[in-house]
């Protein structure tokens, strides 16, 4: 999905629920307790996927977390970090 196509980009949370109704998910589903984000950018990936209710994976390629002014808030639902 291109963020231009659909008006919207990360970490807006619209891309989001657009990215849901085209795997197939309803309107008004419970997607985003089945559905993980994965990816390396902190400030669209990972930021998006917490305001969507998300849970999420970021890839840090060896890198430390780059975001000094955003870091994701506890959650019952801890996100995990993966180097390599």
């Amino acid at each position: 999905m291109i963020s231009g196509e659909v008006g919207c980009a990360k970490p807006d949370p619209r891309i989001f629920r657009i990215a849901a109704r085209r795997c197939g998910f309803a309107e008004r589903s419970a997607w985003a307790a089945d559905t993980w984000m994965v990816g390396d950018h902190a400030p669209a990936d990972i930021a998006g996927a917490v305001v969507s209710g998300l849970r999420s994976v970021w890839l840090a390629h060896g890198r430390p977390w780059p975001e000094t002014a955003y870091a994701p808030p506890p959650s019952p639902r801890p996100s995990r970090t993966r180097s390599g």
